[in-house]
């Protein structure tokens, strides 16, 4: 049986917890700020109250995404040879999504789905680390993919502002390169396995590219996994960004149109992503808030369009508490096993003397 794969920092809990309250509060007074240059007003959230209707719909959206990402990573897994129910995998989903929120984004969430994962299968550490990355990569790639279908649709006012039409540029850069390399790599995955004498050095990176050369050889042979792995990529971000509509919609702020915030959500998501706060508290509303203003017409008065993202992050929010639910329940488990796992060792321990003593006495 393989070790446990988490691993604990050697700086101590006092200087995990340090940090956590220092990016915390520097998420904080990113709020305040953004709060106190007019970029987010709480007040432009009254409108919510009475759209419950809007608010049930973008939650009931954004709910959809986690069986669907629960689908696309047991694809990958099975790829590997690796089966996992779709229950227990949907709960690490779940338990990862809220952690990912209220802690540092998809870092912390990745640590915590690989430890969740490895609990379930209790082998292949490094093939559940290597499904995380092809699952991560998959989700960013999409992400991308609709950001630019997007800007293009915008391309009129995109190349108008400098900024946006340098962010375009980039991205259809980096699209272009990660579909170049991708096919080289699903078309020739002994190019990976060429260079990994090279890598005798460092074995943990020689034993990472090996997996790595494996999954491209699984995808290799099953072509339709990674298609239908990208496809449902695609659809939990349009429904993401569906639910971002409704929300922005229904608030009405400023005079960015739909097709606007359409072009915006998908760049501030990507931002959002930044571990610089928890969840990328303040980060995400940030972006989204200067990404609108240069999409707004140049006549338009500035608008406190971090109030959409915020109020989206909040349903986003509410969207979660399963995961924290299934959390709690498990830390519960977890905690009892432990306890009887530790009794019926003790039991065990006592039961030969116990059944000296009671022979002697007789």
């Amino acid at each position: 049986m393989e070790s446990n794969p988490l691993t604990i920092a050697s700086t101590g809990p006092s200087g995990r917890w340090l940090r956590a309250w220092a990016r915390l509060a520097l998420g904080v007074a990113a709020i305040v700020a953004l709060y106190y240059f007019g970029f987010l007003d709480i007040r432009a959230l009254a409108p919510l109250r009475h759209a419950p209707l809007t608010i049930a719909a973008a939650g009931g959206l954004i709910l959809a995404t986690l069986p669907i990402a629960t689908w696309r990573w047991a694809i990958i897994l099975r790829a590997q040879s690796l089966a996992v129910p779709l229950l227990p995998l949907l709960r690490v989903i779940c338990i990862s999504t809220f952690i990912g929120q209220v802690s540092f984004g998809p870092t912390s969430a990745d640590a915590v789905r690989a430890i969740y994962a490895w609990r379930l299968l209790r082998r292949a550490r490094g093939r559940i680390a290597v499904s995380i990355l092809a699952d991560r990569a998959l989700g960013m790639f999409s992400l991308l993919a609709v950001t630019a279908t997007t800007m293009m649709l915008r391309w009129g006012r995109v190349r108008e502002v400098p900024e946006l039409r340098l962010l375009a540029i980039s991205l259809m850069v980096c699209l272009v390169g990660a579909v170049i390399a991708c096919a080289a790599l699903l078309a020739t995955p002994s190019l990976l396995r060429l260079n990994l004498p090279r890598l005798h050095q460092y074995p943990r990176l020689q034993r990472l590219s090996e997996q790595i050369h494996d999954v491209l050889l699984a995808f290799r042979t099953r072509p339709g996994a990674l298609g239908a792995a990208l496809c449902l990529s695609l659809v939990i971000h349009i429904l993401t960004i569906t639910g971002f509509l409704l929300t922005a919609q229904s608030l009405a702020v400023g005079d960015v149109t739909l097709l606007d915030v359409a072009v915006a959500a998908p760049l501030a998501m990507v931002a959002n992503i930044l571990p610089f706060t928890p969840g990328g508290l303040g980060v995400g509303e940030a972006a989204f808030a200067q990404i609108c203003r240069w999409l707004a017409p140049a006549a338009a008065l500035p608008a406190p369009y971090a109030s959409i993202f915020f109020a989206f992050r909040a349903i986003s929010l509410v969207m979660i508490i399963p995961g924290a639910i299934a959390f709690v329940m498990h830390q519960h488990a977890s905690r009892q096993g432990e306890e009887e796992s530790y009794f019926t060792n003790k039991s065990r321990a006592a039961g030969p003397i116990l059944s000296s003593k009671s022979s002697a006495e007789r």
